[in-house]
C-alpha cells in the first residue's frame, strides 16, 4: 500500500506495522487505494456498503451452505480437523499435567502457538494419517482455540481476568461444537 500511495509506513517500537501515514486530503489517495484487489465487500448491519476510507473495527461473515454434497462434506471435514486438533492438544496438555503431578522433573510441552503445533507436526502421520485431506489452518485454528482457552482459564484462576470464573477447557464434541475452522 505504501508503494501505491507514496506514504510512510508507521513503526511500533522500531518494527514496521500495517499502518501508513497519509498526509493531506484522503481523496488524493482514493484511486491508488481502491485499485487494490478486494475479495469481499464490507457492509454494515443493514446491508449498506461501508463508505470508502472508513475503518472497520469488527466484522462478522455469513455464508450460504453449499448445495453440492461433496463441497459440504469437505467443509465438514475441515470442521472436524479443527475439533480433532483441539481435542488432541487438550489430551496432550492433560497428560502433561498428570505426568507433572507424578514426576516434578517431567518436561511438559508449553501451552503456546509455537510449541503445540510443532509437537503435533512431529507425530502427525501417527496421530492423524488423514491430516493432508484438510487445510493446515484448520488444525492450527483448533490449537489456537485451545491456547486461548487455556490462557483464559489460567488468567481467571490467578485473578487476572475480570468477570466470572472460566473453567478448564473441555473436549469438543461433534454435536455441540460450533462449525467453524479458521480464526
Amino acid at each position: 500500500m505504501s508503494e501505491l500511495t507514496g506514504c510512510k509506513v508507521l513503526l511500533d517500537e522500531g518494527k514496521p506495522t500495517r499502518k501508513v501515514s497519509l498526509t493531506g486530503d484522503f481523496e488524493q489517495y482514493r484511486d491508488a487505494l481502491e485499485s487494490v484487489s478486494v475479495l469481499f465487500q464490507l457492509c454494515d448491519d443493514t446491508g449498506e456498503k461501508v463508505p470508502t476510507g472508513w475503518t472497520v473495527t469488527g466484522a462478522s461473515f455469513e455464508v450460504e451452505w453449499p448445495k453440492d454434497p461433496q463441497v459440504a462434506s469437505g467443509i465438514r471435514s475441515h470442521f472436524g480437523a479443527r475439533r480433532f486438533a483441539f481435542n488432541w492438544a487438550l489430551t496432550k496438555v492433560k497428560s502433561d499435567m498428570e505426568a507433572k503431578k507424578e514426576n516434578s522433573d517431567h518436561k511438559s510441552t508449553p501451552w503456546t502457538l509455537e510449541a503445540l503445533p510443532k509437537q503435533s507436526n512431529q507425530g502427525k502421520n501417527g496421530i492423524a494419517p488423514w491430516w493432508g485431506d484438510n487445510s493446515k489452518e484448520a488444525y492450527a485454528s483448533g490449537i489456537a482455540d485451545l491456547v486461548q482457552a487455556l490462557s483464559n482459564w489460567s488468567s481467571s484462576k490467578h485473578g487476572k481476568r475480570k468477570g466470572r470464573n472460566v473453567g478448564f477447557p473441555q473436549f469438543k464434541s461433534k454435536r455441540k461444537d460450533v462449525g467453524r475452522c479458521f480464526r
